[in-house]
């Protein structure tokens, strides 16, 4: 036991020195009470991947019976919080450090509490009410929520494995997880804020009416309002978002000692949802156009470019190591949903990704997916185009002020802009058909390129600041209005569902010789197509998952027996019979709502949808 607490002890010494110790200038830095923190909330993330990697060494029985997973917690606990509070120590005590009120004053109140910071987030609450209220105050349950009202959706065989470590962290600290529209959903529109001032502090945003676009544009986006349809797993993607974009940032401010954090919290942020990828390669491009945009020496750049490159190596390598350990020790593998294990097994050859990276490009200038142009809907598409144009303008204007002071310059920058539409539509080339509207919010970076640039010329003209303000706050107004439009066909088509559920149980419990004990059989449900069901013309612009269908999203889906249970109260015993059909008997039955419909065989009761 002597020798283990010295390993664990010397193991922290070590851990709290390599934290503290600027490499380039060969010294320790000052005491900073941010990094602290950020150093201190990577330490809980680590101890709880490491529970979860004990849970399935456990699970896996790779070890002899007395190698308990008591020992191996107590062990991996204990180690971590000394490094932790040897970090905190070190932090405090290492070199001339501020006292803490001044650093807590420098590094917190006049960092996060700054005007510009203030604006985006209260921006960003505001625009998350008023875009997103219908959902926050009301129940809408579709799709895969039905089946996950107290679930998170799949994890380590859909390549999640950081989903999994969330839910359980979730669990430990907030009990049972349960699918609440208000609860759930403040805390993704607070992620969203942090999110949102994190991004204009990294870019400098500078201007109110830019501050305010930000977070706004970023709430406002439908991916959220797709996400909101699918509220059992909305925070941990929310949380996804987060790390990724912080994560970026800290590796793109090129100091070593944040590159392994950086690179942790991206690939903890794709081990949530792979979807992360392209926003991620979104923020490391905006970085680099403005970090080359101060710079002048060609050499330096160049460095810049390799180092974020070998960022993106380490931050997949990380996701993958992580990933093939969870899925040996929990003896499981990978499902071909979406065509994942085909993209993660490597077994696709790099014609097909050079065709998908070719359709990504066109795509982002004559986009023709319908699953893209849901993202903007009508008037949007339009502005979609404006953007575009706009951003190529003021690209070729940057990128002509920096062939002023450096050619080099101006070319690295010219292969920046380049790339920036293979990383708006990198999901592209990640899958061939996996695509929908969770995984398009990198389509926003645009929008946030637009919003960086303007702000960037620093043009103190009242027309033309008054013109860009307006192009913005028109952008966001539209979103709103066809979020709420989402959020008002999910009310009707969920209203008309339990109508229809309820009239579908009356007709079962009056057919002649029904008994309540009798086990249902629902034939061909998802494929009903009852001509009766309501359907608008004004929901036609909607085409973000799950909302996209209306009624016949309800009364089709493979959860619409729970939706009966949930939202009706009527939980019968199903049966499940392929026999029936061969039956002459069922061939010559109507399709329901028809006469006749419904009908009891041997001690059956059977509905014939198809």
């Amino acid at each position: 036991m002597f020798i283990f607490s010295v390993f664990i002890l010397l193991g922290g010494i070590v851990s709290a020195c390599i934290y503290n110790f600027d490499f380039t200038q060969k010294k320790f830095y000052n005491c900073s009470f941010w990094k602290f923190l950020l150093i201190s909330v990577f330490y809980v993330v680590t101890i709880a991947v490491m529970i979860i990697i004990c849970e399935y060494i456990k699970s896996a029985r790779l070890f002899p019976k007395h190698f308990t997973r008591l020992f191996l917690l107590k062990a991996i606990c204990v180690e971590f919080i000394i490094c932790g509070f040897l970090i905190v120590v070190s932090r405090l005590c290492i070199g001339r450090a501020a006292k803490l009120k001044d650093v807590i004053r420098k590094e917190v109140i006049l960092s996060i509490l700054s005007p510009c910071q203030v604006k985006t987030f209260l921006s960003t609450l505001i625009f998350g009410i008023a875009c997103h209220g219908m959902v926050l105050f009301n129940k809408f349950s579709y799709h895969d929520d039905v089946g996950n009202l107290f679930s998170y959706g799949a994890g380590i065989t859909s390549g999640r494995w950081a989903l999994d470590v969330s839910a359980k962290i979730y669990k430990y600290f907030l009990g049972d997880l349960a699918s609440l529209p208000l609860f759930n959903g403040m805390i993704c529109i607070f992620l969203i804020a942090i999110t949102a001032c994190i991004l204009v502090q990294h870019l400098e945003i500078k201007r109110t009416e830019c501050c305010i676009a930000i977070g706004g544009g970023l709430v406002a986006f439908p991916f959220l309002t797709s996400l909101f349809g699918y509220m059992f797993t909305s925070v941990f993607y929310c949380i996804g978002v987060f790390f990724g974009v912080y994560g970026t940032t800290l590796i793109c401010k090129f100091k070593l000692r944040f590159l392994f954090l950086g690179c942790s919290l991206i690939g903890f942020a794709v081990g949530i949802y792979q979807a992360m990828i392209p926003l991620v390669l979104c923020v490391f491009v905006l970085s680099m156009i403005k970090n080359l945009s101060d710079s002048k020496d060609y050499f330096d750049s160049l460095k810049k470019i390799i180092y974020i490159i070998a960022s993106c190596i380490l931050f997949m390598f990380f996701y993958l190591f992580i990933l093939r350990l969870a899925l040996y020790l929990f003896n499981t593998k990978l499902s071909n949903y979406k065509g994942i294990s085909d993209t993660l097994g490597g077994n696709i050859l790099i014609s097909e990704y050079f065709r998908r990276a070719l359709f990504a490009y066109k795509e982002f200038f004559y986009p023709t997916d319908k699953r893209f142009l849901g993202m903007f809907p009508e008037k949007l598409c339009g502005m979609y185009r404006l953007i575009v144009s706009v951003n190529i303008i003021l690209g070729i204007n940057k990128i002509w002020k920096s062939a002023k002071n450096s050619i080099g310059v101006a070319l690295l920058q010219c292969l920046v802009f380049i790339s920036f539409p293979f990383a708006v539509n990198f999901i592209y080339v990640m899958t061939k058909n996996g695509w929908s509207s969770l995984t398009f919010y990198s389509l926003i970076m645009p929008f946030v390129m637009c919003v960086y640039l303007i702000d960037d010329l620093n043009i103190k003209f009242t027309g033309y600041r008054f013109v860009s303000s307006f192009l913005f706050f028109i952008i966001i107004i539209l979103y709103c209005k066809f979020d709420n439009l989402c959020y008002l066909e999910a009310e009707l088509s969920q209203s008309e569902a339990i109508s229809y559920g309820t009239i579908l149980i009356s007709r079962i419990q009056s057919t002649d010789g029904y008994e309540i004990n009798m086990p249902v059989l629902f034939l061909h449900y998802n494929k009903n197509n009852d001509p009766n069901v309501t359907k608008y013309k004004q929901f036609g612009e909607i085409n973000i998952r799950p909302y996209e269908r209306g009624l016949s999203q309800y009364i089709t889906d493979y959860e619409f027996v729970r939706f009966l249970r949930q939202w009706c109260g009527y939980s019968p015993v199903i049966t499940k019979s392929d026999s029936f059909e061969k039956k002459e008997e069922i061939k010559n039955m109507p399709c329901y709502p028809n006469s006749g419909s419904i009908k009891i065989i041997d001690g059956i009761v059977v509905i014939k949808f198809q």
